[in-house]
């Protein structure tokens, strides 16, 4: 058997245990309800065929820059809400692709980009206004996002450089296999919580608000160096 069919069983195989262990199971199963939840996927559903996962990703990127523009501007609240926005944009792409069996590489690519750009960003521009403390967690967060898309990039070229269109496993599998595991998705959750506390936090000095950031946080960049474990695997 040659190296490329030994690579490609590997990758099937890889695909079929994705997920098998109960943890794995039990956080997908809370933080993938859009998927399940069955008025969740009547809304989905109910939106028209233009609205694609890539397009209303590609749509979450453009809202990066007016953000951090009104972050800069101090105009606290507009900032919540195209941050409030993003998120549910989020949200939306994944469950999309997922119950429309849409989901393609470039996907898999621009979703992840998006949110690493979006909340470093969004933190980086509130350093200049939170406590000092906050550096201590925002600076090993975006080296963390700039090593996992790195190694996300190698393993996406690794495995798409077994396959090809015509092979039974197929892109929307190599799309599947290369998307966010449950360390990468619960980081996500805990950095949404922390820019919905933050924002508001300076916005109205709430010191209570601070602290939900800052665990939130720091919860996130533990789970950012699971994920980053997760990709050095492969």
């Amino acid at each position: 058997m040659n190296q490329n069919a030994t690579l490609s069983e590997t990758l099937k195989a890889d695909i079929r245990m994705a997920g098998n262990s109960w943890f794995a199971r039990a956080v997908n199963r809370i933080v993938t309800f859009k998927h399940w939840c069955t008025p969740v996927r009547a809304l989905l559903l109910a939106l028209p065929s233009w609205v694609t996962p890539n397009r209303i990703t590609i749509f979450g990127i453009a809202l990066v820059a007016p953000t951090v523009w009104t972050i800069l501007e101090k105009w606290w609240w507009t900032a919540l809400a195209l941050s409030a926005l993003s998120i549910l944009l989020d949200f939306m792409d994944g469950a999309l692709a997922e119950v429309r069996n849409q989901r393609t590489p470039l996907g898999a690519i621009l979703d992840p980009i998006r949110d690493k750009i979006l909340v470093v960003s969004v933190l980086i521009a509130l350093a200049v206004t939170l406590p000092s403390a906050f550096l201590w967690l925002i600076v090993p967060m975006a080296v963390l996002e700039a090593c996992i898309m790195t190694m996300r990039g190698r393993n996406m070229r690794e495995r798409a450089a077994v396959l090809d269109d015509n092979q039974p496993v197929g892109m929307a599998a190599l799309a599947r296999h290369v998307s966010a595991k449950w360390p990468g998705k619960m980081k996500m959750v805990a950095e949404s919580v922390a820019v919905l506390a933050l924002l508001p936090a300076v916005a109205v000095s709430a010191t209570p608000l601070l602290w939900v950031g800052f665990v939130a946080l720091a919860a996130a960049v533990g789970f950012g160096c699971a994920s980053l474990y997760s990709q050095v695997r492969g």
